[in-house]
């Protein structure tokens, strides 16, 4: 009995959550489709319930939690209204998912060299003044953290993050961010197999400044293939320790 009881749990549970994602397809159906846009009012709930063809409870609680990541606004008495975009709170609503997913990990470390290496081409096009002396200053902070595997991480990520920044591209920035703590993860994880390893310590810096001084040449094809020798550790770093910290041979991503 215990395990038929269980058993049917789990199809409500399933069919909610089919209910759940029906609706939020639709939702952001018409709104991609320009339908539906911020400031508008939504159906009634008996009016959507009939254009979904769902029940008018799981209506409800399928709009709760529309209404929970900011999508649209709940009146009692007025009525639902779309929201103006939260971007804050749909990026930490797809953090959350993608951390929660145990194979993430890899795919987002597949990503996160694609967006860089996109973005670091864009910066070389785009970059600021402000924005190298942003990248500047989180160099130094490598620079002083080289020696320390927790703060040294965080050093790793603000420059890393920093770079995609100088792209000024919002799409890429937002997916960088969704990814944010997969790839603190990794930075944290590189940080902690080279706490015993000085010599690869003491060219951590240069890692990282070979890939500024492409940038600020404004050379793409360098700048790319620098940041992919970096971030493919520990080869990058092998490099550098055996040409005793000495800038190798120009790279081109084309060789």
């Amino acid at each position: 009995m215990e395990s038929c009881v269980a058993d049917g749990r789990a199809i409500v549970a399933q069919a909610k959550t089919q209910v759940f994602e029906d609706i939020f397809r639709f939702f952001t159906g018409q709104l991609a489709n320009g339908v539906i846009h911020p400031g508008d009012r939504l159906l009634s709930e008996r009016e959507l319930a009939q254009v979904l063809d769902v029940s008018r409870p799981s209506l409800r609680e399928a709009m709760r939690a529309l209404a929970l990541l900011g999508l649209i606004d709940i009146r009692p008495g007025q009525g639902t209204y779309v929201r103006n975009p939260d971007a804050t709170v749909l990026r930490e609503f797809f953090s959350v998912m993608l951390a929660l997913q145990p194979n993430m990990y890899q795919s987002a470390l597949v990503t996160r060299e694609a967006i860089e290496c996109q973005a670091i081409r864009i910066a070389c096009r785009t970059a600021r003044p402000q924005d190298i002396q942003r990248l500047r200053d989180a160099l130094d902070r490598i620079t002083a953290t080289a020696s320390d595997p927790d703060k040294g991480a965080d050093a790793d990520f603000a420059f890393h993050r920093t770079l995609v920044e100088a792209s000024h591209d919002d799409v890429m920035l937002f997916v960088y961010d969704a990814l944010q703590p997969l790839l603190r993860r990794d930075h944290a994880v590189r940080r902690q197999a080279i706490k015993d390893r000085p010599e690869v310590q003491n060219v951590m810096p240069l890692a990282h400044k070979l890939v500024l001084d492409a940038l600020i040449a404004g050379d793409e094809d360098a700048a790319d293939a620098e940041l992919r020798r970096h971030i493919q550790i520990p080869q990058g770093y092998e490099e550098l320790v055996e040409n005793g910290g000495r800038q190798p041979a120009p790279v081109r991503a084309s060789d």
